[in-house]
């Protein structure tokens, strides 16, 4: 089964205790199965946080490393995309990368 960990909780900002929070939720609780890697970027109001993904295990991070997605937009509308999602609401959010990633990947963060 995939585990979802932070990796320096001490450190991380707001916007990744939510992420880590959703992915939690919906792989560990839900049980969802993650069965593809890639890194997946969230910039939202000055804070951003990486999502790493791998088969057995998803990391929550400040570390900037290489995305195959960045999101970026503020955190209302980012939230406002999660929340109720349809097609114009995602495009509000600008995606800079794979967009077919990105819709993968957001499917573990809704709440």
């Amino acid at each position: 089964m995939t585990s979802v960990r932070i990796d320096d909780p001490s450190r991380m900002n707001v916007l990744g205790l939510f992420v880590a929070s959703s992915l939690r939720r919906n792989i560990e609780e839900r049980g969802l199965a993650c069965g593809f890697e890639g890194a997946l970027t969230i910039d939202a109001d000055g804070m951003r946080a990486t999502v790493r993904f791998a088969p057995d295990e998803v990391v929550v991070t400040r570390e900037d490393v290489k995305a195959r997605v960045t999101l970026r937009a503020p955190l209302s509308r980012f939230v406002d995309a999660l929340i109720r999602p349809s097609l114009l609401r995602f495009m509000r959010v600008r995606i800079r990368g794979n967009p077919f990633f990105a819709l993968r990947a957001l499917r573990y963060l809704a709440p």
